[in-house]
């Protein structure tokens, strides 16, 4: 079984094999997909946007995440603000509410019959 967890704990209760760190992007790259996701490219001359992308440190997905967030904000600086806040809290989870400080709990179904 492989699964997908952010952050950078496994959640608890189960022994884990072991764990692959996402491939990061380098600077340029993670600038280019944060301003064509974010759908503004002033973005790419807003001097904070290297320290935020640095701080997730260039993983294509965060960023990703980071710049569907910066849409509701004018400039960097009051997302730079959120993210310095909340972290991944910011971020809402499948269920559309906040994640609170960690992606939540692990739960298995029985398989389908």
């Amino acid at each position: 079984m492989i699964v997908g967890v952010q952050g950078h704990e496994a959640p608890d209760g189960i022994e884990w094999a072991g764990k692959l760190e996402p491939p990061k992007m380098n600077r340029e790259d993670a600038r280019k997909l944060f301003c064509d996701f974010s759908g503004d490219p002033a973005h790419a001359s807003d001097h904070r946007l290297d320290g935020l992308i640095a701080d997730v440190d260039y993983i294509p997905h965060t960023v990703k995440l980071l710049a569907g967030a910066a849409r509701g904000f004018p400039d960097i600086e009051q997302l730079q603000s959120l993210w310095y806040e909340k972290r991944i809290a910011m971020f809402p989870g499948p269920d559309g509410h906040s994640r609170g400080k960690s992606a939540g709990r692990l739960r298995f179904r029985d398989p389908l019959p």
